[in-house]
């Protein structure tokens, strides 16, 4: 046997995860340009107020200079203004030209880093140290340079950050919980008609009613029935066919047979009586080939009346049948008084018969057969077994295949190779099954399976 395929991936699962990876690509590309947004909002506005209280500084320092008429130099006048103000940002005034340099504020900051740099915002440091620094000329004539700690780096700013990447893992769980509610309700009536289909029987006119309430699944509905109404009619022709063929072939065959047994009773010579009856044999071997295929069509025609059957009774009158068209010993039953199943009571008759008739044929003369009539898991079952040599298992699952026959029996023993596939028939249009297996007397067992009839309720008094 081979081995069992994987399991294949679902539908909605492969729409959850798409979604869950595109909702958090989406969630990553939010977050991400939320806080370059931020960032970019945050530092424009940080440079823009140290950039004023730079201008402040170099206006102030510069009406110092003139309200003195040039008797205060740069230093005192830095100073004085400085003294009044008290900034809380860390203020350097310098001149690259003079080498004068004054400070107020925290925290310290070294000039190296930007000594070069004329009008310019930076950044300095990183971590919890990164400052933020702007830097301009006052009338090329000094430099004022203002710095604070850096507006990206404030533990305000880290929350946020940290607040934003918590709630994308959340937002992602969210969204594939909604989702997966969404995807099951739209999905829903692909479920309704894959249930609807696979309830389905053969016949005429079989179609999936589901209305679905999209235009996709109206599509797939519709191609579906399309696709049922052509293998109906492919069934149908092919019914016909199987119902009228054997009936053609019937006429012109007993006409033949007419005319070989009138020659066969004018005939003396030994040689052609031989032949003749040959003819005779093959004659009948076509007869009851176009028999099982009568028998076929008309486990597959569409109408198909039924009626209780008894089971115990039909295993015993089939019985009587064989015992008394054969001189082997008669089969032996086993059956109680009653065991009803709705069905076709001449087909399953043929069916029985053929199984017992092919049990007799396979297992060799003088051979056992049982037949048995039971319940089992709210089936009644017909049973035949016998006590010969069995079916190999190698070649078990093909023996109800039309026309099968083994190439160790081919040439040994007479047949069509459609007595099997005739009972399968039968049972499967009966809503049953059939099982083969080993005898408990040694040979071959074969099982039809099939749904009991409800009892009808007790009526009181």
């Amino acid at each position: 046997m081979s081995s069992a395929e994987p399991a294949k991936p679902t539908l909605i699962g492969q729409l959850l995860g798409w979604q869950f990876l595109l909702t958090s690509l989406a969630c990553v590309g939010l977050v991400v340009g939320t806080m370059a947004v931020a960032g970019l909002l945050l530092r424009s506005h940080q440079d823009h107020v140290l950039r004023d209280l730079g201008r402040t500084v170099c206006a102030g320092i510069l009406t110092e200079l003139r309200e003195g008429h040039g008797a205060v130099d740069l230093p005192a006048a830095t100073n004085e203004f400085l003294d009044e103000m008290l900034p809380n940002q860390r203020v350097d005034v310098f001149d690259r030209a003079t080498g004068f340099h004054i400070s107020r504020g925290e925290p310290d900051l070294s000039f190296d880093r930007a000594a070069g740099l004329r009008d310019r915002c930076v950044s300095v440091g990183s971590g919890r140290a990164a400052l933020r620094s702007c830097q301009q000329r006052c009338e090329d004539r000094f430099t004022v340079r203002v710095a604070e700690g850096d507006s990206l780096h404030t533990s305000v700013v880290r929350r946020a950050a940290l607040a934003l990447l918590g709630v994308l893992p959340i937002s992602a769980l969210l969204g594939a919980l909604i989702s997966r509610i969404v995807f099951g309700r739209l999905l829903r009536p692909l479920q309704e008609i894959t249930q609807a289909a696979a309830q389905l029987e053969p016949g005429p006119g079989v179609r999936v009613r589901v209305a679905p309430p999209t235009a996709e699944l109206a599509r797939l509905e519709t191609t579906l029935n399309d696709l049922l109404a052509r293998l109906d009619a492919a069934m149908s022709r092919e019914r016909r066919f199987a119902q009228q063929a054997p009936h053609e072939l019937r006429t012109p065959l007993t006409a033949l047979r007419i005319r070989l047994e009138e020659l066969r009773a004018t005939t003396t010579a030994p040689s052609t009586c031989e032949q003749l009856d040959t003819s005779i044999e093959d004659l009948d071997a076509v007869d009851r080939l176009i028999d099982a295929l009568l028998v076929l069509a008309e486990a597959d025609d569409a109408d198909f009346p039924t009626a209780p059957v008894n089971l115990c009774d039909l295993a015993r009158e089939v019985t009587l049948d064989s015992a008394a068209q054969c001189g082997d010993p008669a089969p032996t039953v086993e059956a109680p008084d009653e065991i009803l199943v709705a069905g076709n009571p001449d087909l399953l008759s043929r069916a029985l018969a053929n199984l017992v008739d092919n049990a007799r044929k396979y297992a060799g003369p003088r051979s056992r057969v049982h037949v048995r009539a039971f319940t089992q898991n709210g089936h009644g079952v017909l049973s035949v077994e016998d006590d010969g040599p069995g079916i190999p298992d190698e070649i078990r699952p093909f023996v109800f295949e039309r026309f099968y026959r083994s190439a160790a029996v081919r040439h040994r023993i007479p047949g069509s190779g459609l007595g099997l596939s005739v009972v399968d028939a039968i049972v499967r249009r009966h809503r049953g099954h059939i099982e083969a297996g080993r005898s408990d007397l040694g040979g071959e067992a074969m099982r039809i399976l099939l749904p009991l009839l409800p009892q009808r309720p007790a009526v009181g008094p």
